[in-house]
């Protein structure tokens, strides 16, 4: 079970071939994008059971794409589960 806040593994390549550079950016810029995303799902629902497809329509990115930078969250085949936020009063 995954924890609030969620982070998503970043990539890195530290090569000169400028297309490499460009594919391992592009892919940071889209975990990114989806990270905030789940992260304020999370803030509004309170966790709760986040399915690829589901995060791939929200976001309008390939269910494909999500799948490949979310799996490493839970290893979960469709999806992944986060535990209820904890209070920030505590």
């Amino acid at each position: 079970m995954a924890t609030y806040p969620l982070r998503l593994e970043r990539k890195s390549y530290n090569g000169r071939d400028p297309k490499k550079l460009r594919k391992v950016a592009e892919r940071n810029r889209i975990t990114a994008e989806l990270e905030e995303h789940i992260n304020s799902e999370i803030e509004k629902r309170g966790g709760g059971v986040f399915s690829y497809a589901e995060i791939a329509r929200a976001t309008g990115y390939d269910l494909e794409v999500v799948r490949n930078i979310c799996y490493p969250v839970a290893c979960g085949s469709n999806g992944f589960i986060v535990a209820e936020p904890s209070s920030k009063t505590e």
